[in-house]
């Protein structure tokens, strides 16, 4: 496989593993069930995040993730993994003393991987401003046509 292609797929993992995490988090009933794969799909996410530091994707149709956008998703997979884990005991002590039911912890478990999802802004976003399109942005004297504004 292409390291561009590679690449492309981490960037398709890291949206593509919260999304599905979070509707199949959302009707598990088990606690310790959804507790370990609220762990492990965040883990498996920040792993494809780190792939993005050895090959940045090709940029095409809606989709530029810079150096800048996989520090940030690296970032935020990162924290996501690590608060995934040490909330784990915390969430278990919290369903033990009664502050909190299952059916609240499954709403818990799915709005954590859907706010991981959220998180990822340049792994599948770019910014856009439909007078210049997708390649670049420009100053707020660039009229989007190569010719600028002029200050008279």
């Amino acid at each position: 496989m292409s390291p561009p292609l590679q690449a492309l797929e981490s960037v398709s993992a890291i949206l593509l593993i919260p999304s599905l995490s979070a509707v199949l988090l959302a009707v598990l009933p088990g606690y310790w069930i959804a507790a370990r794969l609220n762990v492990a799909a965040s883990l498996i996410t920040f792993l494809f995040a780190l792939q993005l530091l050895g090959q940045r994707p090709a940029p095409g149709g809606y989709r530029f993730v810079d150096d800048l956008n996989i520090v940030f998703v690296v970032l935020a997979t990162f924290v996501g993994f690590t608060t995934s884990a040490f909330s784990a005991s915390y969430i278990a002590h919290e369903l033990e003393s009664g502050r909190l039911t299952r059916r609240y912890l499954r709403f818990y478990h799915a709005m954590y991987q859907t706010l991981m999802f959220a998180m990822k802004p340049g792994a599948g976003r770019q910014q856009y401003r439909p007078d210049v399109g997708c390649h670049r942005i420009g100053d707020a004297n660039d009229r989007g046509d190569g010719r600028h504004l002029s200050h008279a």
